[in-house]
């Protein structure tokens, strides 16, 4: 028996109806899904963009780095609770990578005890410095750096019949030009060397003493000043 007209008009209407339903939650999915990837996206350019702005995405490039720069304290030596007649003082604080040596009496002095310092007599009374009685330390600049001295503070006492003169030379022209300090008050001298990659030694030399048995101690603190570069 063959299907009547009508029938065949409801088995399409049915079709076509069914297909629009099957079709529809397809399209409802992927939308949430298209968006939601869309967003996203989106939300991690606006973040990448703002990162970028700020300059927070990556470490800041700060060019090219050196240790060597460096204007202020080289070194500085303390000398409270010393004997006076100890053999050095050790440096107490140094600038990054400076080496500074202990503060030491050369061979030609005599040890002599004193509170709060390093102290000693055998200075010569004539009116010249003697090369073989002083003072010494040194500072060595780090690795690759050049170091300038400029300054150096001091505080130098003489005794009563101690030397009435001291100077402070420096290495770097075998100590033939010094720079004339005071022996009973603390004060600042220049020194100004050159540049150089080499250690510094600085010598303080005590003369116009008025007997052999005088002092010239130096105490409190001292303190060399420079550059690094």
């Amino acid at each position: 028996m063959s299907p009547s007209r009508s029938s065949l008009v409801l088995i399409a209407a049915c079709s076509i109806g069914c297909a629009s339903a099957r079709e529809e939650p397809t399209e409802n999915n992927n939308g949430p899904m298209d968006a939601a990837m869309s967003s996203g996206s989106d939300a991690r350019l606006v973040d990448a963009q703002s990162l970028d702005a700020s300059g927070s995405s990556t470490s800041p490039d700060s060019g090219p780095s050196s240790g060597c720069a460096f204007t202020g304290v080289l070194a500085t030596w303390t000398f409270t609770n010393e004997a006076g007649n100890q053999a050095s003082t050790a440096a107490g604080s140094s600038a990054t990578g400076v080496t500074a040596t202990a503060v030491q009496r050369s061979a030609g002095l005599t040890p002599v005890s004193g509170a709060n310092s390093i102290n000693s007599s055998s200075w010569p009374t004539a009116a010249t410095a003697d090369a073989t009685k002083y003072y010494t330390f040194s500072v060595t600049p780090p690795v690759s750096c050049m170091l300038a001295i400029t300054t150096l503070e001091i505080d130098a006492k003489a005794s009563g019949t101690g030397p009435a003169t001291a100077s402070a030379g420096t290495s770097i022209d075998a100590f033939a030009q010094k720079t004339t300090l005071s022996t009973s008050a603390p004060g600042t001298i220049t020194l100004n060397t050159n540049p150089t990659t080499n250690a510094v030694e600085v010598r303080v030399y005590g003369y116009s003493a008025g007997a052999a048995g005088g002092t010239l101690r130096l105490q409190t603190a001292l303190t060399i000043n420079g550059s690094l570069q």
